[in-house]
């Protein structure tokens, strides 16, 4: 099994589809007797949100190496962190959620739309993803 690398790039998809859904839970929000209250934790939630899918925090996954040895994750603060793949990991046609445990116990959850990598390399995880899952079955 050859060394597979790759850069992760912010999502417009899931970028989109968190305006949308945080839309609508303001609509609905703005309905509710408590609505002004909840309307502003859908406000500061979505900020959030929208920061963590564009990378913008130090602990943000940016690149991750897949070996023979296992997982290393890079976050933006510059640390290289191995990791395990863990069971609820999931591959589906149009995104890849990979949840992870690091050697530090600590874990992180990476969620890849087709435009957070190359095409080629959205190719070879998806193939190489589905390979290992074949193969624990």
């Amino acid at each position: 099994m050859a060394t597979l690398a790759f850069t992760i790039r912010p999502s417009r998809w899931l970028q989109g589809y968190a305006l949308i859904t945080h839309g609508l839970a303001l609509a609905v929000s703005l309905t509710l007797p408590l609505g002004l209250l909840l309307s502003m934790a859908v406000i500061v939630h979505g900020f959030w949100v929208r920061r963590q899918l564009q990378l913008r925090t130090a602990t943000a996954i940016c690149a991750a190496t897949w070996t023979l040895n296992g997982w290393t994750l890079h976050d933006r603060a510059g640390r290289c962190l191995a990791a395990t793949l863990s069971v609820g990991s999931r591959l589906t046609r149009w995104l890849i959620v990979l949840r992870f445990r690091c050697d530090d116990q600590q874990r992180r959850t990476l969620l890849l739309a087709p435009d957070s990598l190359a095409t080629d390399e959205w190719r070879r995880l998806r193939v190489r993803l589905r390979r290992v899952n074949q193969r624990a079955k």
